[in-house]
């Protein structure tokens, strides 16, 4: 039997596939009747049965649908028949995969203690202790970090204490570890029938499709002279009249009646082809079957449909195969929309699956703020949430996508600390978010928050609840004093050598949103950066603007303005030399109905050099800070000199430093004091296992502080799996002042860190 007789619903690039695949797998025999053999058959349920269950085999073989039913047939030859093609050896294709399913990675561990005689050092003593660990439970990794901070206060009260829990799903090592396993049982390349050329197979498959139409029609006629009429590119590029033209033209000897059959069967034919976009490609291009199908092998996406098509996953690791992330413990947000610079205590996941995306998250969001203030903010603005939000859409969400998403906030009461009382409330967040790709042309992102608070009935038992229903009910109440809107362009044009990006954002005076609270509200913020490159990146010039204008009273015009500009050169002279400078100005003016005062200003006008070589034969690199400044606040104005100079010299194995850090005000206003810090070091090894590092400081603030001291490290290795570290900063102070509390003359840390495995 021709393995060429497929049955006529069959897919004519499948088909092509099947048939190279028969040509190198002759092995594989088929029936008369066009269908796989018994035998075959016998081979294949192995291979699926042991690899993939039994019960699958009894769903694609119920019904006698797996040979004859061509959807079956489409998914049978995509995923199963390519997996028995390219396993390497034996029946088990996941023995691999099975291997060490369950295991265990341990980072390792450290241990460490800081003391700073400093009287204003809020916590004299510190201890700090660190475990990570890696666990792989049914192949799935997680990443297991633990960070303990404890320490005595300046004032000898109780111990803090405070542990930094973090569970994540490293969605890499998973990727890596099922690839590995899919590499060891099967040749991907063969998977992907890489080392087919199908634009041949699919010539030479509709060649031999046409020649059993031939072959038909003749028995039909009883005329044996009956030939080709027309080829296998004519029949993918020709349109139905264009091939009846054809046959016309070519056939000057069979009746009107065969010729309509001949017709009828080209034109089915035809159809097939028509329901295979990639044929005409491969036809005209030759593309190899890597090239039209998968592009690169290597490539996530591919890796990913060899991992599902061809390991026999269950629901929970197919679910993790779909996961972005996972994070348990004390998360962080995505970093975008709604969860801009969240850090809580909770759970976070993301999936994206076919490019619909999905986001959830649950917690409790506890900001550390400035002591010294948060007993006056904290019960206007509370710092402690307990939270739930959502994000639902297309495409993931740093790349294109279009997302909606809604969190609920309610207050939380935090005891035992410096919060004053916070009245009840729950905060109701809506986001819309879109970020469209214009490939060269770059990406715009555009986001709408709208927020809604309603305060709580301390008086009834389900306050909360009809607090949070409020919320929801009045998201349209106010809508410009509690809504969000900006839009971000950043692109490139690889033509000018230019990158830009332009960006505005307005947000009302009511809005508010516990899950990003970086966002400032009240506030209008535009800008814009350019960057050029010249002559193959030898030279680039860059300007950056940045505006904000804050509100800071309901009523009136009262308000902060915030202005920065900056404009960066950069130049590589030679190949050790780069020469780098920037001029720019930050200003922030308070205006009211009536008034316009200039709080700060900061203007700047730095040079610095990279430059590397050799002195005396030695290896050396120095780069050299010099900058003029401006700093005017409020009434105090001060022109500074500033002076920053690092040199190494690189001595065989050793390392000497040399950093001077100057500062000098023209003025005399003083402002940030004249200042002058001068290190060295000197890095060496006394014996193989011990590295240290001994240096010289001076310090000298002009009326505040002087002092002198020396500076070693040592890190050891007392074992082949305990390592230590310790650090000692010895000073005296020179001059007598008052501010001397404030300059410890002592510090000291050691770290212990012991590798269990």
């Amino acid at each position: 039997m021709d393995p060429h007789k497929f049955p006529v619903t069959a897919n004519a690039l499948q088909g092509a596939m099947l048939d190279s695949i028969m040509k190198k797998q002759p092995t594989i025999p088929w029936k008369d009747s066009g269908m796989l053999s018994a035998a075959f058959q016998s081979n294949f349920h192995r291979f699926v049965s042991q690899n993939y269950g039994n019960e699958e085999w009894t769903k694609l073989k119920g019904a006698n649908s797996l040979m004859r039913d061509s959807s079956a047939l489409k998914k049978y030859v995509d995923t199963r028949l390519r997996g028995l093609y390219s396993l390497r050896e034996g029946m088990d294709a996941g023995i691999y995969f099975k291997q060490g399913a369950v295991a265990n990675k341990f980072g390792g561990a450290q241990a460490g203690v800081i003391v700073n005689n400093a009287p204003g050092s809020v916590m004299p003593v510190q201890f700090t202790a660190a475990v990570n660990d890696q666990v792989t439970l049914m192949n799935i990794p997680f990443d297991l970090n633990y960070t303990q901070l404890a320490g005595q206060p300046w004032d000898y009260s109780r111990a803090f204490g405070r542990g930094l829990k973090h569970i994540n799903f490293n969605k890499d090592v998973y990727m890596e570890r099922l690839s590995k396993s899919v590499g060891k049982s099967f040749d991907v390349d063969k998977y992907f029938l890489k080392d087919l050329d199908v634009g041949k197979a699919v010539k030479g498959y509709l060649q031999n499709q046409l020649d059993n139409i031939r072959s038909a029609v003749t028995q039909i006629s009883g005329d044996s002279s009956l030939r080709n009429l027309i080829s296998p590119e004519e029949l993918v590029y020709l349109d139905s009249a264009q091939i009846k033209q054809v046959v016309a033209n070519g056939n000057t000897s069979l009746p009107d009646s065969i010729t309509g059959r001949y017709l009828d069967k080209l034109y089915s034919l035809k159809a097939q082809i028509a329901k295979d976009k990639a044929i005409q490609r491969l036809l005209s291009s030759q593309h190899k079957l890597n090239n039209i199908i998968t592009a690169d092998v290597n490539s996530p996406e591919n890796q990913k449909e060899a991992i599902k098509s061809l390991l026999p996953l269950n629901f929970v690791q197919r679910l993790f195969l779909e996961m972005r992330g996972l994070q348990l413990g004390n998360v962080t947000g995505e970093g975008r929309g709604l969860t801009k610079d969240l850090f809580m205590s909770g759970l976070q996941s993301s999936l994206l699956s076919n490019n619909k995306f999905a986001m959830v998250g649950i917690g409790t969001r506890n900001d550390a703020r400035d002591i010294k203030n948060i007993g006056l903010s904290s019960n206007l603005d509370g710092s402690n949430y307990a939270m739930q939000f959502l994000q639902l859409g297309t495409g993931d969400i740093n790349g294109a996508h279009t997302h909606v998403g809604a969190l609920n906030a309610n207050t939380k009461q935090q005891p035992n600390s410096f919060n004053m009382p916070v009245l009840p409330k729950n905060i109701f967040v809506g986001a819309v978010s879109e970020q469209i790709d214009f490939g060269a042309y770059g990406t715009l992102a555009a986001e709408l928050e709208k927020s809604n608070t309603s305060y709580k009935n301390v008086a009834n038992d389900n306050s909360g609840l009809l607090a949070s229903k409020a919320a929801a009910a009045g998201m349209f109440n106010d809508f410009m004093e509690t809504v969000s809107i900006g839009l971000d362009y950043n692109g490139e044009v690889k033509s000018l050598s230019m990158n830009q990006r332009v960006y505005a954002k307005f947000s009302g005076m009511a809005y508010s949103n516990p899950g990003s609270p970086s966002t400032t509200r009240g506030a209008i913020k535009y800008g814009l950066k350019i960057d050029k490159q010249f002559q193959k990146n030898r030279v680039a010039i860059g300007f950056r603007m940045d505006r904000q204008d804050t509100r800071i009273a309901a009523m009136g015009d009262s308000r902060w303005k915030n202005s920065q500009y900056a404009v960066d050169f950069r130049m590589r002279v030679k190949k050790n030399l780069t020469l780098t400078s920037r001029i720019g100005q930050s200003m922030m003016k308070g205006a009211t109905d009536s008034t316009n005062t200039t709080a700060y200003v900061n203007r700047n006008l730095s040079i610095s050099s990279l430059v590397s070589g050799r002195l005396l034969a030695i290896p050396t690199s120095t780069n050299m800070l010099l900058s003029l400044q401006q700093v005017n606040v409020m009434p105090v104005k001060s022109v500074l000199v500033n002076v920053n100079l690092n040199h190494n010299f690189i001595l065989v194995s050793h390392l000497l430093s040399f950093n001077v850090l100057y500062n000098k005000d023209l003025r005399n206003e003083a402002l940030y004091g004249n200042l002058i810090t001068v290190e060295t070091a000197y890095s060496y090894q006394l014996v193989k296992l011990l590295n240290c590092s001994s240096g010289i400081t001076y310090l000298d603030n002009k009326s505040v502080v002087q002092q002198a001291g020396l500076r070693q490290t040592v890190s050891a290795g007392l074992t082949k799996r305990l390592q230590a570290n310790l650090y000692v900063d010895c000073r005296k102070n020179l001059l007598n002042t008052a501010q001397n509390y404030l300059f410890g003359t002592f510090t000291t840390s050691l770290v212990l860190q012991y590798q269990l495995k």
